[in-house]
């Protein structure tokens, strides 16, 4: 197993096939697993302005659970954007201004047929909130090898208690899991699914 940038998957696991890095913000990720082979497609809710190196693609743009456009919240120091409506009012202080702006939402099934791949090697999902509606699109037609969330019990406690039960007996019909948290407080923060046929 391999753990980078708090994501944790079994590089074992990996194909060359598709990744797509959900929530890049500083391609730490996406760098990593294309130094491993992996072709990248990284999405972030901020306009990083990447141009395409032929290794990794980048999409301005949401992972959601629709490809329809959506209103983020945008903070001004780059942290925690998140879809509006998933935290209530947000925190709107003179040391961390908000912006509310509309961007493009795009499902998984989407940004897969954007490509050439049929099949993705891994999921990483770091998406402020937002993991919970696009994890109960995953179904027989598109299941990733592995997936690795980060939940979000510590910013969306409301969001986490009502939906996190039903994720993970959504997944659990495809995929087995294991955590690899470095907060104990959070087990869930680092979150790993195989797809049980690998296991």
């Amino acid at each position: 197993m391999l753990t980078i940038d708090e994501h944790t998957f079994d590089e074992k696991l990996l194909t060359g096939k598709l990744v797509i890095d959900a929530g890049c913000r500083g391609f730490k990720f996406s760098e990593a697993l294309a130094d491993l082979g992996c072709p990248v497609l990284a999405m972030d809710i901020e306009d990083f302005g990447r141009k395409n190196d032929g290794r990794i693609w980048f999409t301005h743009g949401a992972l959601w659970r629709s490809t329809e456009p959506i209103e983020v919240h945008r903070f001004g120091d780059g942290s925690a954007n998140f879809a509006k409506g998933l935290n209530g009012i947000p925190y709107n202080g003179p040391d961390r201004p908000c912006v509310t702006e509309e961007i493009q939402g795009f499902s998984l099934e989407h940004m897969l047929e954007r490509t050439t791949s049929t099949e993705i090697d891994l999921l990483k999902l770091d998406i402020e909130g937002s993991e919970y509606g696009v994890l109960m699109t995953i179904g027989p037609g598109l299941l990733p090898r592995q997936i690795t969330c980060e939940f979000h019990p510590h910013c969306h406690p409301e969001l986490h208690n009502r939906e996190y039960s039903t994720v993970l007996e959504h997944l659990l019909h495809w995929y087995g899991v294991s955590y690899h948290s470095n907060y104990p407080a959070y087990p869930a923060l680092d979150t790993l699914f195989i797809r049980q046929d690998l296991l």
